[in-house]
């Protein structure tokens, strides 16, 4: 029993280990077996992160189970298998679909190894997706502004100054460049939040986007008003936050 436990706790303490610190090992790894730009690849990396909480989590169900079920079993004629198929399985049930979603949702929202471990539109996952949908607007954005910028009178002051091109660059060339990129953020990011209900009725995802849509076709109106208030604060703080942003990127605006 000590045993067990011990290796129960050193899963839990892989699963508690931080993404970030195995993404490089991993890749390495993946790459030299040749899964890169795989699906095979998510599987083995979220599989690394998730079957140490399943585990825990059935462990935890099967030893909730009283030990004279199985004796009453045995003494029925029950075989070993018997018991695990007519009397073990269906008390474990509700655990194993419990440790199923779980790690069927931490799989579906993770973000890192699937950005990581994929190159090609065909292998990338919906999060990725969603998340690389606006990159190339805002590095057109970021570049035209930076671009604008470095022609200013005070860059090339800074630059007869002797100044380094790393201090130009991020103390006075990105900051003032910033603004118009901040000024598409709101628009932006009310996309994703506004269109987070296509993606998700289209690939059948659990949210309150899909909810919204079925609440459509079923007129229940109550939910409808709920979710378009629900969304349109959300922009109105979005637009709040880029109006904040302004002042604080560029002291020369202020806000009587």
């Amino acid at each position: 029993m000590l045993i067990l436990g011990i290796i129960l706790l050193g899963m839990i303490a892989a699963t508690a280990f931080p993404q970030i610190a195995t993404v490089s090992p991993l890749y390495l790894l993946l790459r030299a077996l040749g899964l890169r730009d795989t699906w095979l690849a998510l599987v083995l990396a979220d599989a690394s992160f998730t079957l140490p909480l399943v585990i825990w989590l059935l462990a935890g169900f099967i030893r909730e189970i009283p030990r004279a079920l199985e004796e009453a079993g045995a003494v029925d004629g029950a075989g070993r298998l018997g018991v695990l198929r007519w009397v073990v399985l269906p008390l474990v049930a509700p655990g194993m679909a419990s440790a199923g979603l779980l790690a069927f949702l931490f799989s579906w929202n993770e973000f890192l190894f699937a950005y990581s471990f994929t190159a090609s539109e065909a292998s990338r996952t919906v999060p990725v997706a969603l998340a690389l949908f606006p990159i190339a607007q805002i590095s057109r954005f970021t570049r035209a502004s930076m671009l604008e910028v470095t022609r200013k009178d005070y860059i090339r002051t800074a630059q007869s100054k002797g100044l380094k091109e790393r201090t130009i660059v991020v103390i006075h060339m990105i900051r003032n460049a910033l603004i118009p990129v901040v000024t598409i953020l709101g628009p932006l990011l009310a996309f994703l939040i506004t269109g987070s209900f296509i993606i998700e009725t289209i690939f059948s995802v659990p949210g309150i986007g899909r909810y919204y849509v079925i609440s459509i076709g079923q007129r229940d109106y109550g939910v409808i008003m709920a979710m378009t208030m629900l969304y349109a604060g959300a922009i109105a703080v979005l637009n709040l936050v880029v109006d904040v942003l302004y002042a604080y990127i560029d002291p020369r605006i202020r806000y009587s």
